[in-house]
Formats: structure tokens, C-alpha cells, sequence
């Protein structure tokens, strides 16, 4: 992780409250994700990584399966360990996130990601006007 791009602060836990539009997840030239949960997990890990860019953070998540069990009432039903680890292992080598994997079995750390410097640029290119976020609310 390089040290002047992404904040070693507080971090910004992982929601999925927010997600970047589809002419910001086409534009990258990802392959499709599976399904449609996976690409709202795509959509949701995008956003917070811009939202905490902006905030000088890095977003938390947890690799450990157990930590989203039962969350997906809160979360919604794309927040599953599947999807979530699978996205950022897909964007993390496209190069959009720079990823910081705690050790496993660690109590006291998570693993924390923040938007490289390419998916900041594209998401602040004109070619989207003025850049929002879709809030979703689950319940």
C-alpha cells in the first residue's frame, strides 16, 4: 500500500449504503461480474472506496466468513462473504483498490482497501458531469 496515497487513520467500515452508477461500471472494462448481487457488491465496494477517498481514509472489511453471517438484513442480500471478497479480488489486480490484508487470526486489525489513483481519475472525469452516489437503504 503506498503510503502517501491512502490514509493510516481511522478508517471507514464497509457499508452498502452507497453505490457508483453503471456508466461509471461499464467505463472501467471489467468483465461482467456472475450475477447481480456480485455486481451490486462491485457497485457498493466501488463507492466506498471513492466516499473514503474523499474523507483521507481507507475502508475496513473483514476475510473472515463468519463476520457476514446474518447481516444481510442490515446489508442487504449482496453483503455475503462471497461476493465481498470476490470483488475486491477482482478489482484489487484490475488496479482500482489498493488492498492491505490483516494477518489471519488477527483480533485486533482488519483488512482495509482504498481507491488507487486510477479509479479516483476516472471517477472524477468530466465525462460524468457531476459525479453522485445512489444511496440504497436495505431494510
Amino acid at each position: 500500500m503506498s503510503v502517501d496515497f491512502c490514509s493510516h487513520g481511522r478508517d471507514r467500515p464497509l457499508g452498502f449504503h452507497h453505490r457508483i452508477g453503471r456508466a461509471v461500471l461499464d467505463s472501467l472494462g471489467l468483465r461482467k461480474p456472475k450475477n447481480e448481487h456480485r455486481e451490486i457488491a462491485r457497485a457498493a465496494i466501488l463507492a466506498e472506496a471513492i466516499l473514503a477517498h474523499d474523507e483521507g481514509k481507507t475502508v475496513s472489511y473483514s476475510r473472515r466468513r463468519q463476520s457476514y453471517t446474518g447481516r444481510q438484513r442490515y446489508m442487504g442480500p449482496a453483503y455475503t462473504y462471497a461476493n465481498v471478497i470476490s470483488e475486491i479480488d477482482v478489482l484489487g489486480p484490475a488496479g482500482l483498490l489498493e488492498e492491505q490484508r490483516a494477518k489471519s487470526g488477527s483480533r485486533d486489525l482488519q483488512s482495509t482497501f482504498c481507491a488507487t489513483p486510477a479509479l479516483v481519475s476516472v471517477c472524477s472525469s468530466s465525462a460524468y458531469g457531476d459525479f453522485s452516489f445512489q444511496l440504497h437503504d436495505p431494510i
